[in-house]
């Protein structure tokens, strides 16, 4: 993940991969409790599946924490703020202050925690009482949209058994991990509206690309079109990396099949077949730009990974 001045100081703490990930089940009164997380220098993001109940809580140390329900319904109160939760709402809130969640169903829900010392001052400010965002909300609906990309990575890396297959799940989770991060920068609730800022859009776009990167027909019309940005802002959003949309999308389809040349998950593929489900629609394209940004052929990569495991057994 990149990112920008004192952006870069918030999400260069977690350029590096969870070293935790896992899940485990508990019995509870009345049910069954799925936990699944990864977690890193204060930081933690929860998968929970839950059976009806009641949670009360308070001093749970001075953090942040993003609850989106993944299905079913829970009600939060805390300091006199109600809310009813449902997969189309965000909330936000501290803690540290006493709180209740009460579900009268079985439920799942998708938690997020930062210290609150991590966190921008804009962020900080705006959430001493706890608020709920809608999916209306374009930025709101971003973050929404990150975390459900970080839950189904984190479900795919705790399947894996295969190492190889681990390794490709673990670093999409880093990277779907590092760009829910790095969308916390440009979150900011004042009075119930949010200001979006350029790197609010390039977040948007970068996540849109990500979910629409095996389509060869993804361009720059279908990108603003699903963002209702104007191309110009959309190009000044990526002026701030130093590239423009086509560069970055060409970028990330040519890191996808170089990491999937070198994994044993996709050795049962034809080069072809890689590029493909990556989005290209010429192999010889395909061959000529992977070429030119690692300087050496798509059958040459995936030669030295297999002759690197051999000589590894």
């Amino acid at each position: 993940m990149q990112a920008l001045g004192a952006q870069a100081v918030f999400a260069g703490r977690f350029a590096t991969l969870f070293p935790a990930v896992g899940r485990h089940v508990a019995a509870g009164a009345g049910g069954w409790h799925e936990i699944s997380a990864v977690q890193a220098d204060g930081c933690r993001f929860v998968c929970l599946s839950d059976v009806a109940r009641t949670i009360r809580g308070a001093g749970q140390g001075d953090v942040l924490k993003m609850i989106l329900m993944d299905h079913g319904t829970d009600h939060f109160t805390q300091d006199g703020f109600r809310a009813t939760l449902d997969p189309r709402h965000l909330l936000l809130y501290r803690p540290e202050r006493p709180f209740v969640f009460t579900s009268a169903a079985r439920c799942g829900s998708m938690i997020f925690q930062a210290p609150i010392d991590l966190l921008p001052s804009c962020l900080r400010a705006a959430c001493d009482r706890p608020r709920v965002l809608g999916d209306d909300d374009a930025l709101a609906a971003l973050v929404m949209d990150m975390m459900r990309r970080v839950a189904r990575m984190q479900r795919m890396a705790c399947d894996s058994r295969a190492e190889g297959a681990r390794a490709v799940r673990l670093d999409a989770l880093r990277d779907a991990m590092g760009n829910l991060i790095g969308t916390l920068p440009d979150l900011s609730v004042t009075g119930g509206q949010q200001v979006v800022s350029h790197g609010s859009v390039l977040h948007r776009a970068e996540a849109f690309i990500l979910r629409h990167l095996s389509d060869p027909a993804l361009d720059v019309g279908r990108i603003v079109a699903a963002l209702g940005c104007s191309r110009r802002g959309l190009y000044r959003a990526f002026a701030r990396r130093g590239e423009t949309p086509e560069r970055h999308i060409l970028r990330c389809r040519l890191e996808c099949c170089h990491h999937a040349l070198r994994h044993p998950e996709f050795a049962h593929m034809t080069l072809e077949r890689i590029a493909s489900l990556h989005g290209f629609s010429s192999a010889a394209h395909f061959s000529r730009s992977f070429r030119m940004r690692y300087g050496r052929t798509p059958s040459e990569v995936r030669a030295e990974s297999i002759s690197r495991k051999q000589v590894d057994k």
